[in-house]
């Protein structure tokens, strides 16, 4: 299982597709080493980054102050994985 700790990108650089393309290559390479599964949080308030979580496949884990998410990573059909 892969847990994602922080991921941020910087003001200036943002709706370029970085963000989807850290979060992109961190889950495959946690599926070449063998996680089935990717846990985050972030914050209630964050909704371009709850709207890119959703867009990628994760699923609603649970929400309150934060909100977590969470991937099946080995699963076709998700589309945040490509491996």
């Amino acid at each position: 299982m892969l847990c994602l700790h922080h991921l941020e990108v910087a003001e200036s650089c943002r709706r370029q597709g970085i963000g989807r393309g850290l979060l992109r290559s961190f889950m495959e390479a946690g599926v070449r080493l063998g996680a089935g599964k990717m846990f985050l949080t972030t914050g209630e308030g964050n909704l371009a980054a709850r709207r890119l979580y959703e867009s990628m496949g994760a699923g609603l884990a649970t929400q309150g102050p934060t909100v977590n998410y969470w991937f099946l990573l080995n699963d076709a059909r998700s589309p945040g994985v490509g491996v």
